[in-house]
């Protein structure tokens, strides 16, 4: 007899990883597309022969529902005014399970500083939330494709702002507020999962999803106070995975 675990192993074995790769590519080809200029011209490269070491994980439905959870619940936090989230299993297409949120505003070449880092942070959000509110299985760091989409976003603040000198210096007090928004709303996105997980869809205006926003809306994050943030151990851990992955793919 086939047992599930089996079964299941031979099914993520069938799912098309380059399909899975050439996604990624096609949702930082949107990130890059406004910050073009830092961006180096072997980046897709790199990113093609990262993968083929590092293959994508093929995600569950659970792991999706905090990752989608945790941009929504910041990108509230942030004024972004996230609408609607949505979870899709497209195993048959050989995705496994994907998620998407979508907000009525983001940010753009032309935005102020301050914005585009607000969306590095809800960006974050995601890979974040999966490995400090998921399974122990989960980590932030596989999101390599939402990372670089911060990374790049970060850049271009640091370009706008002339601190090219800085740049590190603006990259790891982004990294760390976003995990601190994490840990902050932990329990407001553990609840938003829940519910995502459980219907595969949320909209801000349902009265349980309005209810949770209400309590972020009530506990506004103190910005001035992220950068002496005390993360747990795991939030610690978890930056220096994501900071050592992008060193390993952008050296």
């Amino acid at each position: 007899m086939t047992t599930i675990s089996t079964a299941r192993k031979r099914a993520e074995q069938a799912l098309d990883i380059d399909r899975v790769v050439e996604n990624m590519l096609h949702g930082l080809e949107i990130y890059c597309r406004h910050v073009r200029p830092c961006v180096t011209p072997d980046f897709f490269d790199k990113f093609r022969t990262y993968t083929e070491k590092h293959p994508p994980r093929i995600y569950s439905r659970k792991p999706v529902a905090v990752h989608e959870a945790g941009h929504f619940g910041v990108m509230h936090a942030e004024g972004f005014g996230p609408s609607i989230a949505r979870l899709r299993n497209k195993s048959r297409e050989g995705f496994g399970w994907f998620g998407r949120t979508w907000a009525d505003r983001a940010s753009n070449i032309q935005s102020p500083p301050s914005e585009i880092l607000r969306d590095a942070i809800s960006t974050l959000a995601g890979p974040l939330s999966e490995e400090r509110h998921g399974d122990a299985s989960c980590r932030a760091a596989e999101n390599i494709e939402e990372l670089c989409g911060a990374y790049f976003l970060t850049m271009h603040a640091a370009h706008v702002l002339g601190w090219s000198k800085s740049k590190g210096q603006l990259w790891q007090s982004t990294l760390i507020g976003a995990a601190a928004r994490v840990e902050f709303y932990g329990q407001e996105i553990r609840e938003l999962a829940d519910v995502l997980a459980k219907r595969c869809c949320i909209h801000v205006t349902d009265k349980d999803v309005k209810r949770i926003l209400g309590r972020i809306d009530g506990r506004p994050f103190n910005v001035q106070a992220s950068g002496a943030y005390n993360l747990s151990p795991r939030g610690a851990a978890m930056i220096g995975d994501i900071n050592e992955t992008l060193k390993e793919l952008l050296k």
